[in-house]
């Protein structure tokens, strides 16, 4: 894994890689989200929710394939 891969790790032990709610909250932290978008991702309830918006954020900057 890329997280794990690349020297110091990115996220703080231990890592839940198979929770939605975590891997979402993990991204939101790091992902150049603007600070209001981030503090409503991070407001959401439903993890898959935050998870779809991420991944649209990502692929509306050509990061991730759409």
């Amino acid at each position: 894994m890329v997280v794990l891969d690349q020297g110091k790790p990115i996220f703080a032990e231990p890592h839940a890689f198979d929770d939605a709610a975590w891997v979402g909250y993990r991204l939101t932290e790091i992902l150049p989200v603007p600070l209001l978008a981030k503090q409503k991702l991070l407001e959401l309830t439903d993890s898959l929710g935050r998870l779809s918006i991420l991944q649209r954020f990502l692929e509306s900057r050509g990061l991730a394939a759409a």
